[in-house]
Parts: structure tokens; sequence; C-alpha cells
């Protein structure tokens, strides 16, 4: 079988490249400073601060090589690469640039961008993968979204010295997540200068000869923020432009690419695998798929997998799978 990838961007994706690692160096500096003036007078002196180009360029030694050693990675592993965009010209054929590739099983997994702002000035706002690689930080920054990104990014500025404001459209910032956790999150943020601003939609964004001018708020109700950089941290939609979904049979929805009733996730223990968790629900469609696994979970060796389940399923669903299958939880030891 051979297998073929591409990716319009560098390889490595959003977590080694623009996420969660560079985040994670961002984020440890900043805690350590964090650290060292909440000991102040507690048998600590002295000052730390942080030397943004210094870190930038400790950033870089973890993410400058991964696009090299992914790809190499996969190219020892028999894969194909290729680096530009795919599109669907057929449901088993995708063309990229001027290669046309045929294959059984086509995955998607193009990942998200930042949602359009759809305000005047949004080509001013900078995109927080970019943030990871400033050069130096800007004074003022505000951050357009409540979300955990704009957060984070906003604790790691405050703790270089930059003065930081996040706008959130609605009454509440981080939703989704425990309330009264967020609200000591936000209380936290205020106590280091992060200026937190709710029910602030934002209207604009222009230049001046200062820098940058944020209009927010409820019409009649709008407030102006002065800023060097603007950062979008308002979400991200999915990306489908440009795949020529219909092309490939590929339904959608609003969004992004409509998927069934089943979710099927394997979690890794120790090696082997573990344990399977299996959900749908009780719709014929749901029980197509749970027999389809079943019958695909006992044709694996037992050493490649441990018969340990875990169903998760609608209460009747439930009983009847159970019923069908008494020896669904039955324990086979793995060589």
């Amino acid at each position: 079988m051979r297998v073929a990838i591409t990716d319009r961007r560098e390889y490595g994706g959003t977590c080694a490249l623009r996420g969660c690692v560079p985040k994670k160096v961002l984020a440890g500096a900043a805690e350590v400073v964090a650290r060292v003036h909440d000991q102040q007078g507690n048998g600590v002196r002295g000052t730390v601060s942080i030397d943004w180009p210094a870190l930038i360029a400790f950033v870089r030694t973890f993410t400058d090589p991964t696009p090299r050693r992914k790809e190499e990675s996969l190219r020892e592993a028999g894969v194909d690469t290729y680096h530009e965009s795919a599109r669907f010209v057929g449901p088993n054929r995708v063309m990229i640039g001027d290669d046309t590739l045929t294959a059984r099983q086509i995955v998607i997994a193009a990942g998200a961008h930042p949602r359009p702002l759809g305000v005047p000035g949004a080509d001013l706002v900078t995109s927080s993968d970019d943030f990871f690689y400033l050069e130096t930080l800007p004074d003022r920054i505000v951050f357009i979204g409540g979300g955990y990104i704009s957060f984070e990014l906003a604790h790691v500025a405050a703790r270089a010295g930059s003065s930081t404001t996040i706008l959130q459209r609605s009454g509440r910032v981080l939703k989704g997540f425990d309330p009264d956790i967020v609200d000591r999150l936000v209380l936290a943020s205020r106590e280091i200068g992060i200026d937190v601003q709710v029910n602030m939609p934002l209207v604009s964004v222009e230049r001046t000869t200062a820098g940058l001018l944020v209009r927010a708020g409820k019409k009649g109700e709008e407030s102006t923020f002065e800023a060097d950089m603007v950062v979008h941290g308002a979400g991200r939609v999915s990306t489908t432009e440009g795949l020529g979904l219909a092309a490939g049979n590929v339904a959608t929805d609003r969004r992004g690419i409509a998927v069934d009733d089943l979710s099927f996730y394997p979690i890794k223990g120790s090696a082997p695998y573990q344990r399977t968790h299996i959900g749908c629900s009780d719709t014929p469609q749901g029980r197509e798929a749970i027999e389809r696994i079943d019958q695909a979970l006992h044709d694996i060796p037992v050493e490649q997998v441990q018969k340990s389940y875990a169903a998760w399923l609608d209460p009747v669903m439930r009983e009847h799978y159970l019923r069908d299958n008494p020896n669904f939880f039955q324990e086979v030891p793995t060589p």
C-alpha cells in the first residue's frame, strides 16, 4: 500500500510549530517571573525579567528543526510527501499541484484557521500563530476574544512587561469552563495588570500615527483602546475552502465537514492498547456501526489489543447490545 501526505505549510502541524510547544516555552518563562515576583519579601530578593529576543531564539531551537525531521521521518516510512494544497476532483481522486492521486481512503485533516472578524481593519489584526515568533514584543497589546488562547498569551505578554487588554464580545469569558475557576482567573489576571473587558464586540481597527486604535462595544456605547498590536483570539473555523469537497461527495454543515453519529476512541494505555470506548446513538446507523466495529475488533490479534471493552451507549442500546453480547466485558490477558 502506498501512502501520500500533503501540507501547504511546513510539516509539523499546529501543536509543534504554532501551538502547544512554543506556548509551553513562553509560559515556562512567564511562570518563573511570576514565582520570583510572588516570593518577594519571603526570603527572595532581586527581580528577574524576560529577554524577549533571547526567549524567541530559545523557542526556535524546538520549532525550527521540526519540519525537516517530520518530513524525513515520513519519507523513511515510505510516505510520499507534497507541499501544496489538495482538492478533490472525484470521490477517490485529489489533485495536488499538477499531480492527480487516486486512493481508496482519503483522510481530511486540514485543521482550522482564525475566524473571519468581518470588521473594517481586520487586515491589521495579527494571528495568534505569529505571536510566537515576534522579534520584539510591543508595549501595548489588545487581544480580541476572551478564550484560553487570549488569556495564555496575555499572561505571557504581561509578565514580559507589556500592557495587555482582553476584549470579550459577550458578558462572560471562557464560556464552557467552570465559572468559579474562571472568576478566580479573571481576578488574578487583573491583579497583574491585564485589563479584561466584557460586552465589547469588535467594531473596527484603524491605523493612527500612534499605532492602532480599536473600537469595541455595543452600539451607542463604544469604547476605544490604543494598541501597538492587536491579536486575534476570537476562535477558529474549519478549513474547508478550496478542498473541492463537493467533487469528493463530502457533506458539509455550518461547522465544517459533516460527520455521522459514530464516535470511536481508542485510548492508549501502556502498550498494547488497553481499552476501547465505543459510543453511538440508538439508530439503525448506530447499530450497524457497532456491529462493524465489534467484528473489526475481534479480527485483531489478542497480542495487539487487549479485549477489555467499555461501551457508552444509550440505555436501550446498551441493554440490547449486552444482551446479545454477554461476554462483552470479558477480560482476556495479553500474552
